[in-house]
C-alpha cells in the first residue's frame, strides 16, 4: 500500500467481527454491540426508568420512553468519541491531521454531553408533569430557575443534588463550551507549549482568546505562549478533559435516575 493510501484513523474491533473479514477480524463495523455492553455497564440505574415509566398513562409513557432512548443513543455516541480522542491522541503524532481529528471528535462530545443534560431535564419535566416553558426546562439553575423550585417541591434530594454549587459550575461550564462552538467562535484545541508537541491539550475557559485582546498576533497560539508560561493550568489535556466530562455526565445521568427510581412519595395522576 503506498503511503498515499495509509489510513490515520481505524476503528478498534473491541471483540466484534466484521462481516465477511479476512484479516482475522481485527477491525469492525458492530459498534452497536459494543457500545451497548459499555452503555448497560455504566447507566444501571437510569436503565430501570424504561420499565417504571409504565406506571405512567400512555401519552406520558411514550414521551418519557423517547427521552429515555435518546439518551442511550447519545451516551453510547459520547463514549464513541471519547475512545477516538484517545486513540488518535495515543496512536498517532501530534500534527495537523491529528489536530483535525481531535477537534472535530471533542466539539461533538461536548456538544452531546450538554445535549445528555438537555434531554435530563425534560424527562425529570415530563416525570412530574411540571408543564413549564420549554425554555424553562434546563439543569442550569443559574440560567434559569423555574425547573429547580419546581423539582424542589416534590422531589427534596433530588433537588438538593443539582442545586450542588459543584454540580451547578460544572454544568455552567458545560453550556460555556457548547454556546461557544455553536453560537460564537471556536473552543481552542492545540499541542502542548513545548518542543515534543506529545500532548494535545484544551482550553479550561472557553472563549480564552477574547480575554487577552492586546496580543497582536496571526496565530492564537503566538498569542497564547506568554499566557503558558505565567498561567500553565490555563489550559487541559484532552485525554484529563474527556476522562472528567465523561464521568461527570455519568454521575449526574446516575444519579437523577436514582432519586426518581426511590421518589416512593410521587403517585402519578390517574385518569379515567
Amino acid at each position: 500500500m503506498s503511503k498515499e493510501n495509509t489510513f490515520l484513523l481505524k476503528i478498534k474491533k473491541y471483540d466484534y467481527p466484521m462481516k465477511g473479514s479476512t484479516d482475522r477480524c481485527k477491525y469492525t463495523t458492530n459498534f452497536c454491540g459494543y457500545y451497548l455492553e459499555q452503555r448497560k455497564l455504566k447507566l444501571i440505574h437510569f436503565q430501570d426508568l424504561f420499565k417504571l415509566a409504565e406506571k405512567f398513562e400512555e401519552k406520558k409513557k411514550n414521551s418519557l420512553r423517547e427521552y429515555i432512548n435518546s439518551v442511550w443513543v447519545r451516551f453510547e455516541y459520547v463514549l464513541f468519541n471519547k475512545d477516538q480522542i484517545k486513540k488518535i491522541h495515543d496512536g498517532c503524532d501530534i500534527d495537523n491531521d491529528s489536530q483535525f481529528l481531535i477537534e472535530c471528535f471533542i466539539y461533538n462530545f461536548i456538544i452531546l454531553s450538554y445535549s445528555l443534560l438537555d434531554s435530563l431535564a425534560w424527562i425529570i419535566h415530563h416525570w412530574y408533569d411540571l408543564s413549564l416553558h420549554r425554555l424553562q426546562i434546563t439543569l442550569n439553575f443559574r440560567d434559569k430557575d423555574k425547573l429547580k423550585k419546581k423539582i424542589r417541591q416534590l422531589n427534596g434530594d433530588l433537588a438538593e443534588f443539582l442545586e450542588q454549587d459543584e454540580i451547578q459550575n460544572w454544568v455552567q461550564t458545560l453550556q460555556e463550551y457548547r454556546d461557544q462552538i455553536q453560537h460564537r467562535q471556536k473552543v481552542h484545541v492545540m499541542p502542548e507549549e513545548g518542543p515534543d508537541y506529545k500532548r494535545m491539550v484544551i482550553e479550561r475557559k472557553p472563549g480564552l482568546c477574547g480575554f487577552y485582546p492586546n496580543f497582536k498576533h496571526d496565530k492564537f497560539e503566538e498569542a497564547y505562549m506568554p499566557v503558558w508560561e505565567k498561567h500553565g493550568n490555563l489550559m487541559q489535556p484532552v485525554l484529563e478533559f474527556c476522562d472528567e466530562y465523561f464521568e461527570q455526565i455519568t454521575e449526574i445521568i446516575e444519579n437523577v435516575s436514582l432519586f426518581l427510581k426511590n421518589d416512593s412519595s410521587y403517585v402519578p395522576p390517574r385518569f379515567n
